[in-house]
C-alpha cells in the first residue's frame, strides 16, 4: 500500500509538472501569435495609402462622344456635380441608403460585428459569396484608399481605415463621404451627379420612389439603373421600401404610395441605339491620347439619320429570319469612301448585350471578299471585258459550285462579279497570285491572317465585319499590370483576353468591360493593379471534342462571350466566340453583298453606256 501511495504521489507531481509546461508552451504560442498579428498590423498601417490625397482626390474626367452633326451620344467618365451635404437632403433619402446598406450605422464603430457573422454564414452555407457584410464607413474607406482587390491585406486595411474615419469624422461627415464619391452607374458619382442623369433633378428635390432607386443600385450600378432597365430599377427599388418599413423608418401605407410615383425624365440623348459604336469609340480615343486631366469632346463621322435606318433595318431583318433562319443577333457597319465610318449597329439591344458584334465577331467576308480578286486582276492588266470560264473544276477534293448551282460558260469579268460567280471567280484566281490578292487585302485595311488555298477567292476565312480581324487565341499573366493589358487589347484588336500561367492554363478572362467598371469607373490607378486583381474567376472552358451545342449552351449559361478551349492536360489550345450563333446570318450577309455589287455594277455600266 505504501509503495502505491508514493508511485501515486510521483505520478501526479509528473502529471502537474507537463501541465505547467503545456500552459507555458501555450503561453509562448499565444505571445508569439500576438507579436505576429501586430507585427501584421504594423505593416498594414505603414502602407496605408495617404488618406489626405484620397479625400481630395479630383474626379475622372469625363468623355462627350457626339455624332457628326454635334448632337450626343453618350458621356464616358467621372460625372460630379456640386458636393451635397446629408442634411440637404429629404430624410427618406439617407434612410432608404442606410436601411439597405448598413441598419446599424448611427450605432458601430465603423465594423458590424452582426451584419458580418450573418453574411460570413450565409455565404458559407450557400458555398459561395452572396452576401457582403462591410459597412458604409468601410465602403467610404475602400471607394477613397484602396483598390478593389479582394485579400487579407486589403481587407484588413480598410478595417482600419474605417476605424480611422469613424475617431475622425462625425456620422453625419461620413455619409456625406460616401453619397458624394460613392459610384451610381453611367459614369455618375455621388448623388446629386446621378439624380441629375437618372431624373434631371436635383437630389434636393429627390422624391420617395426616386430615393429607393438610387439606393437600390448601389448593389449593381450597371444592372439597377433606369437608363439599363427601368423594370430591374423598381423592382430592387421595392427592396429598398421594404427595407425601410422593416428599420421603422417608413410605413407599410407610405411605401406602397412610393411606388405609385412617377419617376423623373431621364437625360435623353439625341442620338439613340449608337452605344456599341460609341464604347469602341471610347477605347480607341483614351488608348490615343492616354492619361489625360481635361474633359474632352470627340466629333465623330456618325450620320444620326443613317443610324437609325441601320437600327431599323436590322431590327426588322432578325424579327423576318428569327423562325425561318434562327437568327437571333446581326452587326451593320457603314462606311463611306473615305472609310469613315457613318454607321454601327453591334447588336440588337445594348442593355442586353454589350458585346459588339461589329468589331468583335468573326464571320466569313464570302462573296465580299471577290473584288480583292478582280482588282488583282485589273492590276495583271486583265480588262473588265476579257472573258474568263464559268465551268465545273476540282482542285483536289475542293468542289466550288455557284449558288445558283448553274455554270455560265464564257463570261466577261464583269458579268463575273455582277453575278457573283463562285466558278468564274476560282478559275480567275488560279491565274493570279493569290499572294498579290491578299497583300491588295491588306492594302484595303484587313488585318486577317489569310490562309493562301484556293478558297480564298470565295472569301472562306473568318474575319470581323468591321475589318475582318483574325481570330486568334490573345492571352496575358496574371502578373501583367492593367495598362499592358489595356496595350495588348488595343494590338491585338480584341475586346478580351485569357488570363493563363507560364504552362498556358487558363486562370482567368480580363474584358475591356472589366477594365471600364472596375478600373476607370472607380478612378483606379492601372499601374497599380495587376490582371489577377480584376480577371473573373473560376474560367469558364470547353474541351476541344465537346460539341458546339453543349459549348453554346455553356456560354449562355455562365453568361461569357469567349469560352477558351483546353486539351486533356488543361492547356489552352483555342477560344470560341459566340459570334458562332448567328452563323446562319452569313447566308443574307452574302445575298446583300452581292445586289450592293450588281447594283453598283449596272450603275457604272449605265454611265459608260451614257
Amino acid at each position: 500500500m505504501a509503495k502505491a501511495k508514493k508511485k501515486s504521489k510521483k505520478t501526479k507531481k509528473k502529471e502537474s509538472k507537463q501541465r505547467i509546461k503545456n500552459r507555458h508552451l501555450i503561453l509562448k504560442i499565444l505571445v508569439v501569435l500576438v507579436i505576429t498579428l501586430l507585427m501584421y498590423i504594423g505593416y498594414c498601417i505603414l502602407t496605408l495609402p495617404n488618406m489626405e490625397e484620397a479625400i481630395n482626390r479630383t474626379r475622372q474626367p469625363s468623355t462627350v462622344i457626339a455624332a457628326e452633326n454635334g448632337n450626343e451620344i453618350t458621356t464616358f467618365g467621372s460625372v460630379y456635380s456640386e458636393v451635397i451635404h446629408v442634411d440637404e437632403l429629404p430624410q427618406y433619402v439617407p434612410d432608404a441608403i442606410i436601411s439597405t446598406e448598413d441598419r446599424r450605422f448611427y450605432s458601430h464603430f465603423g465594423f458590424d460585428v452582426i451584419s458580418f457573422t450573418r453574411a460570413m454564414l450565409t455565404n458559407m452555407f450557400l458555398g459561395r459569396y452572396a452576401q457582403g457584410g462591410s459597412t458604409i464607413t468601410q465602403q467610404v474607406a475602400k471607394n477613397l484608399f484602396l483598390t478593389p482587390n479582394k485579400n487579407i491585406k486589403r481587407k484588413t486595411q480598410e478595417l482600419l481605415l474605417a476605424f480611422w474615419l469613424e475617431y475622425k469624422f462625425s456620422k453625419e461627415q461620413i455619409l456625406t463621404l460616401y453619397l458624394n464619391r460613392v459610384y451610381l452607374g453611367s459614369g455618375t458619382y455621388g448623388i446629386e451627379a446621378a439624380s441629375q442623369k437618372y431624373f434631371q433633378k436635383s437630389s434636393r428635390d429627390l422624391n420617395l420612389k426616386e430615393a429607393a432607386v438610387i439606393a437600390g443600385m448601389l448593389k449593381a450600378p450597371s444592372r439597377y439603373n433606369p437608363i439599363a432597365s427601368e423594370e430591374r430599377a423598381v423592382d430592387r427599388a421595392k427592396v429598398v421600401l421594404q427595407n425601410m418599413v422593416n428599420n421603422r423608418v417608413l410605413t407599410q401605407m407610405q411605401a406602397e404610395n412610393a411606388l405609385k410615383m412617377r419617376l423623373g425624365p431621364e437625360k435623353k440623348y439625341n442620338v439613340k441605339d449608337a452605344m456599341h459604336f460609341a464604347d469602341w469609340v471610347y477605347n480607341d480615343v483614351n488608348a490615343y491620347i492616354g492619361e489625360r486631366d481635361n474633359d474632352i469632346y470627340v466629333l465623330t463621322t456618325l450620320d444620326q439619320d443613317l443610324q437609325q435606318a441601320a437600327t431599323r433595318i436590322l431590327s426588322e431583318t432578325i424579327k423576318a429570319n428569327r423562325e425561318k433562319r434562327n437568327v437571333t443577333q446581326g452587326a451593320i457597319v457603314v462606311m463611306d469612301k473615305t472609310g469613315a465610318i457613318k454607321a454601327m449597329v453591334g447588336g440588337t439591344d445594348y442593355n442586353k448585350s454589350q458585346f459588339n458584334r461589329a468589331i468583335q465577331a468573326l464571320r466569313q467576308p464570302g462573296s465580299a471578299f471577290k473584288p480583292f480578286v478582280y482588282l488583282t486582276a485589273l492590276q495583271d492588266g486583265f480588262a473588265p471585258d476579257d472573258v474568263i470560264m464559268d465551268v465545273p473544276l476540282t482542285i483536289g477534293k475542293w468542289k466550288p459550285e455557284n449558288a445558283d448551282k448553274k455554270y455560265y460558260g464564257e463570261v466577261t469579268l464583269q458579268q463575273a462579279l455582277t453575278k457573283s460567280l463562285n466558278l468564274a471567280t476560282v478559275n480567275l484566281s488560279e491565274m493570279l497570285s493569290k499572294s498579290e490578292i491578299i497583300r491588295n487585302a491588306e492594302r484595303m485595311g484587313i488585318t486577317t491572317d489569310i490562309q493562301n488555298s484556293p478558297s480564298l477567292a470565295l472569301g472562306t476565312f473568318e474575319v470581323k465585319v468591321i475589318d475582318m480581324a483574325v481570330h486568334e487565341v490573345a492571352t496575358i499573366t496574371a502578373d501583367k499590370t492593367i495598362c499592358d493589358c489595356a496595350r495588348q487589347m488595343r494590338l491585338e484588336h480584341v475586346g478580351s483576353l485569357v488570363v493563363v500561367n507560364d504552362d498556358q492554363t487558363p486562370l482567368g478572362m480580363i474584358t475591356d468591360r472589366d477594365i471600364a467598371i472596375e478600373v476607370v469607373a472607380r478612378n483606379l490607378d492601372p499601374m497599380k493593379l495587376t490582371v489577377r486583381d480584376v480577371m473573373t474567376t473560376p474560367v469558364v472552358t470547353a474541351g476541344p471534342s465537346e460539341s458546339m451545342v453543349v459549348a453554346l449552351a455553356r456560354m449562355r449559361e455562365f453568361g461569357v462571350r469567349r469560352l477558351p478551349i483546353v486539351d486533356e492536360e488543361g492547356k489552352l489550345v483555342g477560344v470560341i466566340s459566340n459570334s458562332n450563333l448567328v452563323e446562319e446570318l452569313s447566308s443574307l450577309l452574302d445575298s446583300l453583298v452581292r445586289n450592293i455589287h450588281s447594283s453598283k455594277t449596272r450603275e457604272v455600266a449605265l454611265r459608260s453606256d451614257e
